[in-house]
């Protein structure tokens, strides 16, 4: 019984969805600033094909320098790979770490040096991993780091140097 309940337990593992045991890199494709889809394109905005149903941010400027103002929101783009079919649906960790003293959100809650996520992404496809700055309380200058790991495998390591808003 013992043996069926372990061979159950890893055949369910490797027949989840989402498994992404089988992520073993990622390429990144683009990281800086993005605009909305309404938004006016800037005029060097770079050439990236994000495929045809892409539905997720426009990549603007391609940069590690962030300006700290309100609804800013800035990124990565990357594409999974592995071992898994080309369009297989993965769900990756995301994490942001943030400058000292970290994000103080009002109502006297302890400062957060770091947020985590999970994103779906499809393998071999582009994904995106962003952080927009809803309020002003989220503009903490200095580095931003954004790490992107299947499991415990980190496949996306990116840093940004966020400067304080200007007046």
């Amino acid at each position: 019984m013992r043996k069926y309940l372990a061979a159950l337990t890893l055949l369910t593992a490797y027949a989840a969805p989402g498994f992404c045991a089988d992520v073993e890199s990622a390429k990144l494709v683009f990281h800086g600033v993005f605009r909305n889809a309404w938004d006016k394109p800037a005029q060097s905005e770079p050439k990236i094909d994000l495929g045809p149903v892409w539905s997720g941010p426009v990549p603007s400027v391609d940069t590690s320098m962030i300006d700290g103002k309100k609804g800013m929101y800035f990124g990565v783009l990357f594409i999974p790979s592995g071992q898994k079919s080309k369009g297989a649906s993965v769900k990756l960790k995301y994490v942001t770490h943030f400058p000292f003293p970290g994000i103080v959100a009002p109502g006297g809650k302890p400062p957060q040096l770091s947020a985590e996520s999970q994103i779906d992404c499809l393998m071999e496809a582009v994904c995106a991993a962003q952080y927009r700055l809803d309020d002003n309380w989220e503009i903490v200058p200095g580095t931003w780091r954004f790490e992107i790991y299947a499991n415990d495998k980190k496949i996306v390591d990116e840093t940004f140097k966020m400067q304080a808003a200007k007046p």
